[in-house]
């Protein structure tokens, strides 16, 4: 139970800080493990009052409008793959990643997640998960959330550099059954409020 959390933790934590060249070891498919009812607590900036996106088509529509700077980061092209569309603000490091990224990912065009799996069943399980360290999570109507705190660490570029680590804030989102999951992160707390609050923003012009 534990490594299967720690499995998918790895690889949202993965897309959330654009480290595309972490090495994730799969040895085998992710399944909800004993979902919990999550409990009710409003959703933080102002994520309640939006009409979600359903589709990666959608969701792609929506980040191109996204502003071209974000807490003094400027934004970099998507990257779009089958199963996620990634936006990245500031200037990614190799291994450190982005300052700001904001992704969506649809769990069944991808390999790793069951083709059933839902924004509910990841927040669900992802509250159970003391690697998460997770500071907040529940449901506002049919929003679910989970906000984070993760110390990340990361080895060295070179042979014998030492390994750093950094504390990594995230936030998930989506409706609970829905396929779709969006996570932004950030390495500051007031870089995640621009964040999330600049993806609030826009999709409210989206509707």
């Amino acid at each position: 139970m534990r490594g299967l959390h720690v499995m998918i933790l790895n690889v949202l934590l993965a897309v959330a800080l654009g480290m595309f060249a972490l090495t994730i070891n799969v040895m085998a498919q992710a399944t909800p493990q004993g979902p919990v009812d999550l409990p009710s607590a409003d959703a933080p900036y102002g994520l309640e009052s939006l009409t979600m996106p359903v589709t990666l088509a959608t969701v792609d529509d929506l980040l191109d409008d996204m502003p071209a700077t974000v807490f003094g980061e400027l934004r970099g092209a998507p990257d779009r793959s089958a199963d996620r569309v990634v936006i990245m603000y500031g200037t990614v490091d190799p291994q450190l990643g982005s300052p700001l990224a904001l992704s969506a990912i649809s769990f069944p065009d991808g390999d790793f997640f069951p083709v059933d799996f839902t924004a509910g069943a990841f927040v669900s399980m992802a509250s159970q998960t003391d690697d998460y360290e997770a500071t907040a999570f529940g449901q506002d109507g049919d929003l679910v959330w989970i906000q984070s705190e993760t110390t990340v660490g990361v080895e060295g570029g070179k042979p014998g550099t030492p390994e750093t680590s950094f504390v990594l804030y995230t936030l998930a989102w989506g409706e609970k059954d829905s396929s779709l999951l969006f996570t932004a992160a950030a390495t500051s707390p007031p870089g995640l409020d621009a964040l999330v609050t600049a993806f609030v923003a826009v999709t409210e012009l989206h509707h």
